[in-house]
């Protein structure tokens, strides 16, 4: 009697961790699954509200699937806190656990987010600091387009004034010569002015005035004797 009441007793236990083993393999997985998803991402909060809160309700849900579980456990009708799950029991426990999954899902969303913010923030700051330095590149640039320019400009400009030294070293001598010509002139002039203005001496006693001579008389010319015929004699 003894020996049977042992073996019902052995059956009993057996039959009970073979029906929580089939259990484990189904509702348990799955909740030991959400508990490990919920954990996982507790140390990820960090201080996102809206993160927390999703990840606290995931936790709230998860222990109702837990306390589900717990109560409806049955064996031969009485609740004894193992063995098969009743079928709707089961499936609450399912829904929860979904519920559960989705609360994960919104609080990693959420997390993921904020770091896309942070991220973004970063890659705004970074922009405004590429966009800051290519501002001062391109003003760099021009500046030195215009310093080119300019030095075009003064190198022209430069030539010009070699010319126009040139033409004035030219000019400069041609009024050289001019002025060294005036001054002759000047010398010269003044020379003149120095000789025309000195009196002549005046003589002591003035020539008596000349009476001029008589007009005289023309004598009408002798008129030349006629030719003579020469005797025999006087040849």
């Amino acid at each position: 009697m003894k020996k049977t009441a042992l073996m019902l007793i052995a059956t009993f236990f057996i039959s009970a961790t073979s029906a929580s083993a089939a259990e484990k393999s189904k509702v348990l997985v799955q909740m030991d699954a959400s508990r490990a998803s919920v954990d996982a991402l507790a140390g990820k909060v960090g201080e996102n509200r809206e993160a927390a809160a999703a990840l606290e309700q995931a936790r709230a849900y998860l222990q109702k699937a837990a306390d589900v579980q717990a109560k409806s456990r049955q064996l031969f009708g009485v609740n004894i806190g193992f063995g098969d799950l009743k079928p709707e029991a089961e499936e609450e426990i399912k829904s929860y656990l979904e519920i559960s999954d989705i609360a994960v899902a919104t609080a990693a969303s959420r997390i993921e987010k904020a770091r896309a913010a942070s991220e973004l923030e970063i890659i705004d700051k970074q922009s405004a600091s590429v966009k800051a330095k290519i501002k001062a590149y391109e003003d760099r640039k021009a500046e030195l387009e215009k310093l080119k320019a300019d030095a075009a400009k003064c190198q022209s400009a430069s030539k010009e004034i070699e010319t126009l030294k040139s033409e004035n070293s030219r000019l400069s001598g041609q009024i050289e010569k001019q002025l060294a010509e005036i001054k002759t002139l000047s010398a010269q002039l003044e020379e003149a002015k120095k000789t025309a203005t000195v009196p002549s001496k005046p003589e002591k006693d003035p020539p008596a005035p000349v009476t001029p001579p008589a007009p005289v008389k023309e004598i009408p010319a002798a008129k030349e004797p006629s030719p003579v015929a020469e005797t025999p004699a006087q040849k």
